[in-house]
């Protein structure tokens, strides 16, 4: 039985596709450089308190990055439905999948500065829930999130007023929880069949609107047309009765394929849906709808 990363995926799809070399799966959709990022100067020499643009509330002490010069940092945030899709963010560590409260990139715009005393970083209330952990983001090549080491906040949080912990590194964070620590998940198992697959290379992703997942999948044990998106076998918790959503994409040179399908969450569902053909702008749309119905 195995489980799903965004590495294993690509590598099943380029397996299928040993027969033509030259194929190779593509998603310029959902990617972190739809997230774009807002610039602040700050005066190391003094204490900072940054508002960022979407929310988050950046306080640095004096001292507390490298170097006696302004520095320039480039602030990503991801809290919305729309943003984590948008922005490729893959709610998974190690293949198991996460609900998540919001997501930052904090970088030096010279990617010289480093952090040399912890700053303190609070994202907006709404997402987070209890039990959650501060994940480190590390980018694989092709720029996929993976979210890892998770820690404790270290401190009694209000939720209501937004969620406060501390970087001592640049770069991403998330504030997250394993799905099968939700209550309400239970053992269920979920596979989504594409009807017009043709073999191709796909993408594929499963969208819990109300947990904010958004996790990739990959093809089944021993199907052509079926995927998965925890074990191969279809096996993943899941919360009750819940509006769920598949998409599957295909892109290739000029064209672009996406299909997308809803259903409720049961012990056991198979969604059907059929890609067609679709502009950027098309899909975008759909990903909106999905964030303002939840």
């Amino acid at each position: 039985m195995k489980k799903y990363t965004f590495a294993f995926f690509l590598l099943s799809l380029v397996t299928l596709a040993s027969c033509n070399p030259n194929i190779t799966p593509v998603n310029t959709q959902f990617v972190t450089s739809n997230l774009k990022p807002s610039y602040y100067t700050i005066d190391v020499t003094r204490d900072t308190e940054v508002h960022a643009e979407k929310g988050a509330l950046i306080k640095i002490t004096k001292g507390s990055i490298s170097g006696n010069k302004p520095v320039k940092l480039a602030v990503k945030e991801a809290y919305t439905l729309n943003d984590i899709i948008a922005g490729g963010i893959i709610t998974k560590c190690n293949g198991m999948p996460l609900s998540t409260g919001g997501v930052i990139d904090i970088e030096p715009a010279d990617g010289v500065a480093k952090i040399i005393q912890p700053i303190s970083v609070t994202i907006p209330a709404g997402s987070v829930k209890e039990g959650m952990q501060l994940y480190r983001g590390k980018p694989d090549p092709q720029g996929v999130v993976n979210w890892i080491d998770p820690s404790p906040l270290g401190s009694v949080q209000d939720i209501n007023k937004g969620c406060e912990f501390k970087m001592d590194e640049f770069g991403w964070a998330s504030l997250a929880v394993f799905i099968e620590k939700i209550p309400g998940f239970e053992k269920s198992k979920l596979t989504v069949k594409i009807t017009n697959r043709d073999r191709k290379l796909l993408n594929v992703f499963l969208v819990i609107p109300n947990e904010k997942i958004f996790a990739d999948g990959g093809t089944a044990n021993g199907s052509t047309e079926e995927y998965a998106f925890f074990t191969d076998d279809g096996k993943i918790p899941l919360p009750k009765n819940e509006k769920c959503y598949a998409l599957a994409l295909y892109e290739d040179g000029g064209q672009l394929l996406f299909g997308y399908t809803s259903f409720t969450s049961a012990l056991r569902v198979q969604p059907e849906l059929k890609l067609e053909p679709a502009t950027k702008e098309h899909i975008n749309e759909v990903i909106a709808g999905i964030d303002s119905l939840k």
